[in-house]
């Protein structure tokens, strides 16, 4: 009889340990999905502007620094991202340009990514590179040095890209 109740037991911490993982991840992020196809550029009814090619990034950084998300829509962490990125994308309208890339809709457009929503902030394009900022207020080329993958804080992300505002229009945020 313990037999079975250890066996029982067993199975009820192996269910509680699969439930546990599915919440963290589910929670934390997915896995990316580079998916394929073509989406014509439109902006949502939200301040957000969502991408159909790296030429959509290229025209926004023209007018100042632009914060992207690649995500999709079956993503869970991707969903509870996008109203912190509907309220940055008002709250810095006119300043900077909130940028959205759905994978299943036009794949992760050269970006190498693994992870979603998967975000950053770009100040500039120099030698045909994109300049990124980093959340401690430097600028650089390697993209995963100024990456955040997951579900990431709206304070995290005004950071950086008050940092990218000051360091290219030498203006505070």
């Amino acid at each position: 009889m313990d037999l079975v109740i250890r066996g029982n037991d067993m199975h009820k911490m192996i269910l509680r340990l699969l439930i546990l993982t599915a919440l963290v991840l589910a929670a934390g992020g997915c896995i990316g999905n580079e998916g394929s196809g073509t989406n014509t550029s439109s902006g949502n009814n939200e301040s957000m502007i969502t991408v159909s090619s790296l030429r959509d990034i290229n025209r926004a950084l023209e007018d100042g620094p632009v914060l992207v998300e690649i995500g999709y829509d079956g993503c869970p962490a991707c969903k509870a991202q996008k109203p912190i990125m509907e309220e940055i994308a008002a709250e810095y309208k006119g300043r900077a340009s909130v940028m959205y890339i759905d994978t299943k809709k036009v794949g992760v457009l050269g970006f190498s990514v693994s992870y979603v929503p998967d975000s950053f902030v770009i100040t500039g394009i120099e030698d045909q590179q994109y300049v990124y900022m980093r959340l401690d207020g430097q600028a650089t080329t390697n993209r995963e040095e100024a990456r955040f993958t997951g579900l990431t804080r709206k304070a995290v992300l005004t950071q950086t890209l008050g940092h990218a505002l000051t360091e290219r229009n030498g203006t505070s945020p």
